[in-house]
């Protein structure tokens, strides 16, 4: 059986998070829009982070599938909070570039 297109960027995805302990694919996100509308990812522990990790983790994954993506992260806090240093999910889009026709 082969694996559709999307089953292989969320198996590069959980390749890439191997080296973060501290994150996860989490399989249930995308699916409540019913589509593969992105891939998100939660933190798992207390680790500390940085906003740079997710722009990392997004060049990985467009050097594994020549695709490019954006992010969009966010989580719980407090206006005393650095939300780059406390979000707790992020998900990634592929950039679709569609022709327009004049």
């Amino acid at each position: 059986m082969r694996l559709s297109e999307n089953q292989k960027i969320v198996g590069n995805l959980k390749q890439i998070l191997k080296d973060y302990d501290y994150l996860e694919y989490d399989q249930a996100r995308p699916n409540r829009d019913k589509g593969f509308e992105g891939l998100s990812v939660r933190v798992i522990s207390d680790a500390e982070r940085d906003v740079q990790v997710i722009v990392d983790i997004c060049q990985k994954l467009k050097k594994t599938t020549g695709r490019n993506y954006f992010f969009s992260y966010g989580g719980s806090y407090t206006g005393t909070d650095n939300l780059e240093k406390v979000w707790s999910f992020f998900t990634l889009r592929e950039i679709k570039h569609e022709k327009q026709s004049a």
